[in-house]
């Protein structure tokens, strides 16, 4: 929001039965007793680290990128070294009876990538390898955005990522995976051409369109945590160059009259542009509203000048910076390093324009931010879609929100010691602010920014593709091992 790892090659069919697991694992549940789980048993079988309450590291280790969750704590972390290690740590916890849940990057918007069991941490097996000759990366285990760019720059090579330097890469793509490449290159999910999964019951399984292709198809945005744990990732390159980007602020703006024309130039824009506006809720409704938008183009900044000509004549920018830069320079410039917080986020995708109740509802509701005895914040974000997203079928992928001019969000986020009532307030306007919008959008919500609030999540996220995903994870996890409160589950309700 590093580096070094070791890789396991199983057997010459790169598959690994859980037979055999069976017959080399099996000790481990012959360890436990009836006075609950062996936890020195599982120290002892892993090539990584056991990390537990008390131990150097732990509070580090257990902590979530959305603090609001961080009083949930692991009784154990497998700090993970290699996938045998992951087939181990999952083993033990199933003969234990020991609720599992993997972490890659841990920034879960739900906090579900934490337990009160055992927490498969994947943060020991962090590299990325480019091969020039086949176009390809391979990047393992928790490896961030900011790996997977280390090792493409030197050879002017991407894949479309995230926004974020510390956001795992796996996880990014298990969910779709959006940033400022995606409308030009698609998304990251969509660069993907194999995994490596370990299932429940401790087989190792390639998925690629060839072997387990519908586990394959599951895994290119069905999310992270349902099927197994990922445990590599293979993408398709390519090759990059000289691009333009722009950040332009407004301090005090009608919203309604901006977000229009930005949503404008969004509709008829080539694949090359793209654009994340950010809109700063005040907590005083006559405080002045402020829009911060940036995006890249891949093309000279003298064409993408030309492209915001239409925003910047409905209203003058306070800031405005269009210039060309390396695709690298660009990507420093534009990202988002913030760190650990309390917060919330809701997500709804945007078909098409927003016609004037909309954006009379989203201005006016931009403006009832609660005010809080502690420093706070509120925002609503608008990101590009479209592009060649849109030119993949929805049921080529599980990522199925294929159509979508844009996506957009809104959150909030507080300081640690603010008062609860001063939480809930903040939780209720972004609640009201996502019902209002909702017959302005739709009701699609990204998976990526997974949302506890949702009810009727699977169709939410999924839509038409839940049947299949449901299917999928009955025939390879019918145990539900693999579970949390917005896992695809094992059958429909």
């Amino acid at each position: 929001m590093s580096i070094t790892r070791r890789e396991f090659l199983a057997t010459s069919g790169r598959v690994v039965g859980a037979a055999g697991l069976a017959s080399q694992l099996g000790w481990l549940s012959a360890c436990t007793t009836g006075a609950g789980p062996n936890w020195d048993a599982l120290a002892r079988a892993l090539r990584g680290r056991l990390i537990r309450s008390g131990n150097p590291g732990y509070e580090d280790a257990a902590l979530p990128q959305n603090l609001r969750y961080a009083a949930r704590r692991p009784a154990g972390i497998a700090r993970c070294a290699d996938t045998p290690d992951v087939r181990t740590a999952i083993r033990w916890a199933r003969d234990n009876h020991v609720p599992l849940v993997a972490r890659g990057g841990g920034h879960s918007y739900g906090g579900y990538s934490t337990t009160p069991g055992l927490l498969i941490d994947l943060n020991g097996m962090t590299s990325v390898t480019a091969d020039p000759i086949a176009g390809t990366a391979r990047v393992v285990g928790a490896a961030r955005n900011r790996d997977l760019a280390a090792a493409l720059q030197p050879l002017e090579v991407t894949v479309s990522a995230g926004r974020c330097p510390g956001v795992g890469v796996g996880g990014l793509t298990l969910g779709g995976g959006f940033g400022f490449s995606a409308r030009q290159l698609g998304l990251a999910t969509d660069a993907l051409t194999e995994t490596e999964l370990v299932t429940a019951a401790g087989d190792v399984l390639t998925c690629n369109q060839a072997e387990n292709p519908d586990l394959f198809w599951a895994c290119r945005g069905g999310g992270g945590g349902s099927f197994g744990i990922n445990t590599s990732f293979t993408f398709r390159t390519t090759p990059i160059g000289e691009v333009s980007i722009y950040r332009c602020t407004w301090n005090s703006v009608d919203p309604a009259l901006l977000l229009d024309a930005f949503q404008r130039v969004l509709a008829v824009a080539p694949d090359a542009f793209s654009m994340r506006l950010g809109f700063d809720a005040p907590a005083n409704p006559r405080a002045a509203v402020k829009l911060e938008a940036i995006g890249q183009y891949f093309g000279p900044s003298t064409q993408l000048a030309d492209l915001l000509a239409p925003v910047f004549a409905t209203a003058a920018p306070t800031t405005r910076e269009v210039h060309d830069v390396t695709y690298w320079e660009g990507k420093d410039l534009l990202a988002d390093n913030e760190g650990p917080s309390e917060f919330t986020e809701r997500s709804l995708f945007v078909p098409g324009l927003i016609g004037s109740d909309g954006l009379g509802v989203f201005s006016d509701l931009l403006r009832r931010r609660p005010a809080t005895v502690g420093p706070s914040s509120g925002s609503v974000k608008v990101f590009s879609w479209g592009g060649a997203i849109g030119r993949v079928a929805p049921s080529a992928t599980a990522f199925v929100h294929r159509q979508a001019l844009a996506l957009l969000s809104v959150g909030t986020s507080w300081a640690s010691d603010e008062e609860p009532s001063g939480v809930r307030r903040l939780l209720a306007w972004v609640d009201q602010f996502w019902e209002a919008m909702r017959p302005h959008t739709s009701n699609a919500s990204y998976q990526n920014f997974i949302d506890p609030a949702l009810t009727d999540w699977e169709r939410a996220y999924y839509g038409a593709n839940l049947e299949r995903l449901v299917a999928i994870k009955r025939h390879v996890d019918p145990d539900n091992v693999f579970h949390f409160a917005q896992s695809i589950p094992t059958r429909l309700t």
